[in-house]
This record gives C-alpha cells, structure tokens and sequence, in this order.
C-alpha cells in the first residue's frame, strides 16, 4: 500500500482515521501490542494515534505503479526494496 491510515483506537474501523500518512513518512512511535504502534501527533498535548504494525517498516520501501493489461482502469502496486 502507498497509503496507511492513522487511527484514533488500535482498531480497524473507518469511523476511527484521523489521518492518511504517505509512504515512507517518518514518524515518532512505541509498540502498544503485538499489532499495532502508537503514534505520536503532538508529544507537547501527548495527542497520539495508532498504526497497524504491518505498515511499520525501518528501511524506506520503493514502490512501482503499474497499470493492469486489461482496461479496467485498476492499477496494481508492486512491493521491491533495493
């Protein structure tokens, strides 16, 4: 995924994104649980959301869009590291 959502509760649910983050976007975080990060917005209100941990990665990821050979309109993306 290019995208990832950034939660208000360490659940998956569409009333509960604060924000999208772009790839490879740095951000300040801890491990909550076996699944998800805690984020934090702003350290100075301890404003904080959470990342689902298999979004999480040290190393910058590049991703490739390529479109599909048939013309549906849908795109693929392929996952490739250096």
């Amino acid at each position: 995924t290019t995208r990832v959502n950034l939660r208000k509760n360490p659940e998956i649910n569409d009333s509960n994104i604060i924000c999208v983050f772009e790839k490879n976007q740095e951000i300040e975080y801890e491990d909550y649980n076996e699944q998800w990060v805690k984020v934090y917005i702003n350290k100075e209100t301890n404003e904080v959301g959470y990342i689902n941990l298999k979004y999480i990665s040290a190393e910058i990821i590049n991703f490739s869009q390529y479109a599909l050979p048939n013309n549906s309109g849908l795109k693929a993306i392929c996952h490739t590291k250096l």
